[in-house]
C-alpha cells in the first residue's frame, strides 16, 4: 500500500497557540509489534506522520545514519520530529505513544489530568514493559519469528497470568482508567494482538470481558493514513505466509 506523506500537522500547545510544523516520522516495519504501536496511536490520534520504512531482515537499521538516529540502538520503532524548535529523536514504542497522546487532538485517545489516574495509567503501561509483553513474547516469538523456542504449556499459563490481572485491573469497566481511552489501552491492546497465533489461550471463553475490551479498542475509529493499514496488513500476510509453509 503506498503511503502518504503530509506537510504538516497541528496541535494544541501548553499556552493554546495552534503550531504548524513538520510531522513527526516514524521508523519502522510492519511485522513489529513497536511500529504498530505507534503508527496506531497517531492515527488514532489524529496525528498525521510520514512512516519510513527500515527492514531489518536487510539490516537498513544498522546504517551509520540510523545507528546514529538512535542513538547507537539501532532498533525500531523510533521518532524523529522538528518539535517546535527542538529535534526530538526517541526510540521506545511506549514513549512515542504517549507523545503521540501529547500532541494530538484528545478526541479518541484521552489524556489524563488528576495524579491518581494517571499513576493507574502509567502502572499498567510499565506493566506491559516489564511483564506483559516479555510473557507474550515468549508465546509468540517462535512462531512469528523463528526467535526463541517453541512455547510451553508453563509459558502459556505465565500469560493467562497476566491476563488474570488485567481482567481484575479492567472490572467491569470499558476501559482500563478513568473510564475512556488512554494510551494503556492501547498499549495493552497492541501485545496481545500477537496472541492471534497462540491457539491455545481462547481469550474469548477464558477471559471474556477482556475480550469484549479488546474487540471494542480494535473497532475504534481511525484516521486511516495507510502506513498503520499498510503494517498489519504485512503482519497478516506474513502470519499466512508461515502457515502456509507449514
Amino acid at each position: 500500500m503506498k503511503q502518504k506523506n503530509h506537510l504538516c500537522f497541528f496541535f494544541q500547545s501548553t499556552n493554546n497557540a495552534i503550531a504548524t510544523m513538520p510531522p513527526p516520522i516514524v521508523y519502522g516495519m510492519g511485522l513489529s509489534a513497536g511500529t504498530r504501536l505507534a503508527l496506531w496511536t497517531a492515527d488514532l490520534c489524529n496525528v498525521q506522520v510520514e512512516f519510513k520504512n527500515v527492514n531489518l531482515w536487510k539490516k537498513e537499521h544498522m546504517t551509520d545514519v540510523f545507528v546514529e538516529l538512535t542513538a547507537g540502538r539501532h532498533c525500531i520503532p523510533a521518532l524523529e520530529h522538528d518539535a517546535g524548535g527542538h529535534r526530538l529523536r526517541i526510540t521506545e514504542s511506549r514513549a512515542i505513544a504517549r507523545y503521540m497522546t501529547m500532541v494530538g487532538d484528545g478526541t479518541v485517545v484521552g489524556r489524563l489530568n488528576v495524579p491518581a489516574q494517571q499513576a493507574v495509567l502509567d502502572q499498567l503501561v510499565d506493566y506491559d514493559a516489564t511483564c506483559l509483553y516479555p510473557r507474550v513474547a515468549d508465546a509468540t516469538y517462535f512462531r512469528l519469528y523463528d526467535m526463541k523456542s517453541e512455547p510451553t504449556a508453563e509459558e502459556f499459563d505465565k500469560v493467562r497470568t497476566s491476563l488474570t490481572f488485567l481482567a481484575k485491573m479492567l472490572g467491569a469497566e470499558t476501559f482500563m482508567v478513568a473510564g475512556r481511552c488512554t494510551v494503556a489501552d492501547l498499549v495493552l491492546s497492541n501485545t496481545l494482538g500477537m496472541l492471534v497465533v497462540v491457539p491455545e489461550i481462547d481469550i474469548e471463553r477464558e477471559f471474556p470481558a477482556l475480550w469484549r475490551w479488546n474487540d471494542r479498542l480494535k473497532k475504534r475509529p481511525t484516521t486511516d493514513s495507510g502506513a498503520y493499514q499498510a503494517a498489519k496488513a504485512s503482519l497478516a500476510e506474513h502470519i499466512a505466509a508461515k502457515q502456509n509453509a507449514e
